[in-house]
């Protein structure tokens, strides 16, 4: 249940399904006014509503509000958290993997991967990752598939997984400080004690067919950012 007193959680309900109401039309517990008055200003100071002429409405911050409860038992609904990841592998078998280095899954093995923000488009934030991971900035990355993984929820969310992939003849050095991506060959790739999920994530990409090998080929600039480059590469917005 969230926080907040029941007089101030039916006020939401009641903007939810009548935008612009009047002070009369919210007050449906037939409260004193003082009282009452007092439950619209808090719900006003943290900026969920306002009132415009004689009637109030959602506030912007209202609106993300109302969107992560439910309206039956005002419950707040945890939501599935939405990530790309990129799996780097090369003509010779060896994958790109990533070690985390805090919780949750300390210590476990997965492939270079990130949160999404918002706003942001998912190839872009595929790219980001992959150069916040790495130390390398790439000019475009394969989209593969969408993969859900389910939890119990016990401590870690449902995820929504955005796999791309990038293949290259040869490995690169990694020169990103503050990550640990190392190289690890294929046929070890099963004994990996995997981030949760990421077990099926690798089954699925081993099950895909390699459509395209780009030549490694890596400069730098006066930032000393790397850059991973293909003439005939192309980014697959989705």
């Amino acid at each position: 249940m969230v926080d907040m007193h029941y007089i101030q959680i039916e006020v939401l309900r009641k903007l939810i399904v009548s935008p612009k109401t009047r002070y009369t039309d919210l007050n449906v517990y037939g409260l004193e006014n003082n009282a009452f008055q007092y439950r619209l200003q808090k719900l006003i100071k943290k900026e969920y509503i306002k009132k415009v002429e004689d009637k109030y409405s959602l506030t912007s911050t209202g609106l993300g509000f109302v969107e992560k409860i439910s309206y039956t038992d005002a419950v707040i609904r945890q939501q599935a958290i939405q990530y790309t990841v990129i799996i780097c592998r090369t003509d010779n078998g060896k994958y790109l993997c990533y070690q985390r280095t805090g919780e949750p899954h300390y210590g476990k093995i997965g492939f270079p991967y990130g949160k999404m923000h918002q706003g942001e488009k998912i190839t872009d934030a595929a790219c980001h990752e992959f150069k916040e991971k790495t130390g390398i900035q790439v000019e475009s990355l394969q989209y593969e598939f969408t993969e859900q993984i389910i939890t119990d929820g016990a401590y870690i969310s449902d995820s929504i997984y955005y796999v791309f992939s990038l293949n290259l003849e040869q490995e690169f050095n990694v020169i990103s400080e503050g990550y640990t991506c190392f190289w690890v060959d294929e046929k070890e790739m099963r004994a990996n004690d995997w981030v949760y999920g990421f077990d099926e994530i690798y089954l699925n990409s081993s099950l895909e067919k390699v459509t395209q090998t780009y030549p490694l080929t890596i400069s730098y600039d006066s930032l000393l950012v790397y850059h991973i480059s293909s003439s005939s590469a192309s980014r697959q917005e989705v």
